[in-house]
């Protein structure tokens, strides 16, 4: 068997150990709520809007219900695994009461399918983390022990449940095709779209395009673009309204936070100066998101670099960076700045470890073994005592922590020059041949 194929079993083998017993609560009940309506001729995003509309009213501020808020593509991924599960005759609904969680954690129930449901919704999660492994392989067996068995990588997919591994792969695909296959790039980028902040790497693919094959190129990727992009085009057609609404009511109403300095507004209970700050804090993302562009422009930066460049620019000015976003360049990074991408993810589980309350781990697993009250208690004790403080300060230095190392990824990937020649898209096909361990390793 190849090597390959071998480091990409082993990733699904040691995620599969995780899949039935752990999740990030809300997210994984996010997909659970969806996938209901929709079974059941529903539309997820009305839903969604409804759900809004009622925190709004309630609030007096726009507000967006923190639901289903990502093009089809993701849900529709997951909908055979659901309707398979739906056919072993399980319960449709396993997890119950998670809106009660965070302050009535007794109140959350689950049935006895839930580590058969856990099992079958991550299923094809950590398929798309195998295939990452896999393509990386194939360049370096390093490179895909080291995102095969990054416990980063293993936490977001395997343990949270999050489908980040699909705009991983989408991404990866993308990139890797791009010099001789602009329809298929189009495709898998345009699936990357399923969360919304790739967008910003529209333009990076547009110009390589035109530089490869001028007009011809642009076509074939933008047909693979639109591709990708019908099941959107057939929610826009049958509820734009609501369709559009949930997409970009929802993110635009977002108070900052995540993995970045943005962490301290957790501690601000004012929802008003919060979403003010977040105004302030998008315009910023705004300006270096478009020096990063002139400047990946100007330099001639690859497809590789320039993604690279625009992502941590996102991981260190976004409005709202969640721990999973890392994944997304996680695979790139690998590909150019080995040590980069493991201080990344080592941060990035650091922030986890010390963020986590129940809503991420008090799951099936410790109902199962009669702790889910002990850890029920453990945190309320937390948060009762000094000690929240000292939580808070603690997420605020590893954030600015993971924006200075975003930032040297940035400083590196400018100093290599004026890219194209290095490792762009034409080499990539010859790597199985030619390993990157002489390549960046810094």
């Amino acid at each position: 068997m190849e090597k390959a194929v071998k480091v990409a079993l082993s990733a699904i083998g040691v995620r599969l150990l995780f899949a039935p017993f752990f999740a990030h609560l809300w997210d994984v009940n996010t997909l659970q709520t969806a996938l209901f309506d929709f079974v059941h001729g529903l539309d997820p995003y009305a839903a969604m809007v409804s759900e809004s509309s009622s925190l709004t009213a309630q609030s007096g501020i726009l507000v967006g219900f923190q639901g289903y808020d990502y093009l089809p593509q993701a849900f529709l991924i997951f909908l055979p695994f659901y309707k398979l599960y739906l056919l072993l005759g399980a319960n449709p609904t396993p997890i119950q009461n998670v809106s009660d969680v965070a302050n009535q954690f007794a109140n959350l129930t689950f049935s006895p399918d839930v580590n058969l449901f856990l099992l079958l919704l991550k299923a094809p999660i950590i398929l798309a983390d195998g295939a990452v492994t896999y393509l990386l392989a194939r360049r370096d067996l390093s490179l895909g022990r080291i995102y095969a068995f990054s416990p980063y990588v293993i936490l977001i997919s395997a343990v949270w449940g999050n489908f980040d591994a699909f705009v991983a792969v989408s991404l990866l695909i993308s990139v890797l095709s791009a010099r001789e296959h602009p329809k298929l790039a189009g495709f898998f980028y345009g699936l990357s779209l399923m969360k919304l902040y790739t967008i910003i790497l529209l333009p990076l693919f547009v110009v390589q395009m035109f530089r490869q094959r001028r007009t011809s190129g642009v076509l074939g990727f933008s047909f693979g673009l639109v591709l990708s992009q019908i099941p959107t085009l057939y929610w826009l057609a049958t509820d734009s309204k609501s369709f559009v609404a949930d997409i970009l009511v929802y993110n635009t109403a977002r108070t900052g936070g995540g993995i970045t300095p943005l962490n301290t507004l957790w501690t601000i209970s004012s929802l008003f100066f919060d979403q003010s700050v977040s105004r302030v804090a998008l315009l910023v993302f705004a300006v270096a998101i478009t020096i990063a562009l002139v400047t990946a422009m100007w330099r001639r930066l690859d497809l590789i670099d320039s993604s690279i460049l625009m992502l941590c620019i996102y991981l260190m000015f976004g409005m709202v960076v969640n721990e999973q976003y890392l994944l997304a360049v996680f695979p790139l990074l690998l590909l150019r700045f080995q040590r980069f991408a493991r201080r990344l993810g080592n941060t990035a589980f650091v922030f986890t470890m010390f963020n986590s309350t129940p809503v991420y781990f008090a799951v099936p697993l410790l109902y199962e073994l009669n702790l889910a009250g002990s850890v029920s208690s453990f945190f309320n004790f937390i948060g009762a005592m000094d000690l929240f403080v000292v939580r808070s300060v603690i997420l605020f230095s590893v954030g600015v922590y993971f924006f200075l190392s975003n930032f040297d990824v940035i400083r590196s990937v400018i100093a290599k020059g004026t890219g194209g020649a290095r490792f762009s898209p034409a080499t990539i096909e010859t790597a199985n041949t030619v390993p990157l361990k002489g390549a960046e390793k810094r």
